[in-house]
């Protein structure tokens, strides 16, 4: 009867207690008895819960991550207290997120190229062409840089900590179906 709400174990014969009542508790069980409370008394579900609540712990964090990560990036910025972008993110780069710098860095491209191409039209038309070819293969490295700390974030931190927790809800459920089997034997 107390399969599912089994609490302890004993591992020694004394120091081992149960309440079957308020009124007549009891210290002496035999090894591999249920018990309550006691220095004999093991509790062999602690690991698991401990595990589960580490998980949970661990899958807040990441999902904080999540949030500032696509308020850094800035194609949705999310609707909790996080601001787009973090406070991290302003303090290390810029005061707009990076589809916002990609944009900012657009419009100026774009504005040098016609203020150029305006200049060609009146005498140096060759060197204007290079110059603009030239803005066309500039190289954005701190795109690069920033794309390869989210994909780290995302594919690594993320992703592993989610397979971790997947991995634990099957054992659990396992676990779970062999616990449900025995009693029905029993």
């Amino acid at each position: 009867g107390r399969i599912y709400d089994k609490t302890g174990m004993c591992t020694g014969p004394s120091s081992c207690c149960i309440e079957y009542s308020p009124l007549l508790p009891t210290c002496e069980s035999g090894t591999y008895d249920d018990c309550d409370y006691g220095a004999n008394c093991a509790y062999p579900c602690d690991i698991l819960k401990t595990g589960i609540i580490q998980g949970s712990n661990l899958f807040v964090q990441l999902h904080q991550k999540e949030l500032a990560m696509t308020a850094d990036l800035g194609i949705m910025c999310p609707v909790s207290s996080v601001s787009c972008p973090t406070e991290e993110f302003q303090s290390q780069y810029a005061n707009l997120t990076l589809v916002g710098l990609i944009e900012d860095y657009k419009g100026k491209i774009i504005g040098t190229k016609d203020s150029l191409v305006n200049l060609a039209s009146t005498s140096v038309g060759e060197t204007m062409l290079e110059v603009e070819n030239f803005l066309c293969n500039m190289n954005a490295t701190f795109v690069e840089r920033r794309y390869d700390e989210v994909k780290n974030d995302i594919c690594g931190t993320m992703f592993g900590g989610v397979a971790q927790i997947n991995w634990a809800l099957w054992l659990l459920g396992f676990s779970l179906e062999i616990v449900a089997i025995l009693a029905h034997i029993l």
